[in-house]
């Protein structure tokens, strides 16, 4: 290989490289490339292209990278007015490395479903996953009862630990109560979750304590009138 350099660059460098054609002893020399000095502005051109492009490969690998959040699609819903259910079942979605998962929030018309987004934080180190459920009586089942209150269960389990926990709450809702019950269960070897919340508009205990006397009244009065005979 021969290089021949001027000692002026602005007269450009010339670049010899040997190649061999037909056979060995027959050495050409070719001229492949001829450089001059590249312009300040060139320069710049050419740096800016190359970030761009490291810029794109940066953000394509992170987008691969990362973790979307897992959301836990609701697989049952009855929405009536007296009467609530929403279930929901996943599969291999919260063990999925984020940091945060979901469930999915049911679009509802005489209760509601919160709070919007359903967040379950994944704590990290094995100790699980929390969160909070909400679940309201949005709509006037009877004349005069209004909208019923806001019930609010929290939700936590363990990573490592198969988990089944059944909570039920109650709140008055006019002349009736609201009771609701949210049973939750998580089996870490398939990582599979089941969320179910039920909920149903009844007659409240007081109610039932004066249907119950007055019952007894009427049997009261009965055997009375029975036993005058």
């Amino acid at each position: 290989m021969s290089v021949h350099s001027p000692l002026n660059p602005s007269l450009g460098l010339r670049m010899w490289v040997p190649c061999f054609v037909f056979s060995n002893e027959c050495l050409v020399k070719r001229r492949i490339s001829e450089y001059r000095p590249m312009s300040i502005s060139r320069r710049f051109t050419r740096a800016a292209v190359i970030l761009s492009s490291m810029t794109f490969v940066l953000v394509l690998f992170g987008q691969q990278s990362s973790v979307v959040a897992g959301i836990v699609p609701d697989t049952v819903v009855i929405d009536e007015p007296l009467k609530l259910e929403v279930t929901w079942y996943g599969k291999g979605i919260l063990d999925d490395g984020s940091n945060n998962d979901s469930l999915a929030v049911p679009v509802l018309t005489n209760w509601s479903v919160g709070p919007n987004p359903i967040t379950l934080t994944y704590l990290g180190g094995g100790d699980g996953w929390f969160g909070k459920l909400t679940g309201q009586h949005t709509t006037e089942p009877h004349p005069g009862e209004g909208m019923g209150p806001l019930v609010q269960f929290m939700i936590a389990f363990d990573q490592l630990t198969p988990t089944s926990t059944s909570t039920t709450k109650s709140v008055l809702h006019g002349t009736h109560t609201d009771v609701y019950t949210l049973t939750y269960t998580y089996n870490p070897a398939t990582d599979t979750v089941t969320f179910d919340l039920k909920a149903a508009h009844v007659p409240e205990p007081t109610s039932f304590a004066l249907l119950g006397v007055g019952a007894l009244g009427l049997i009261g009065a009965r055997y009375r009138r029975n036993k005058a005979k």
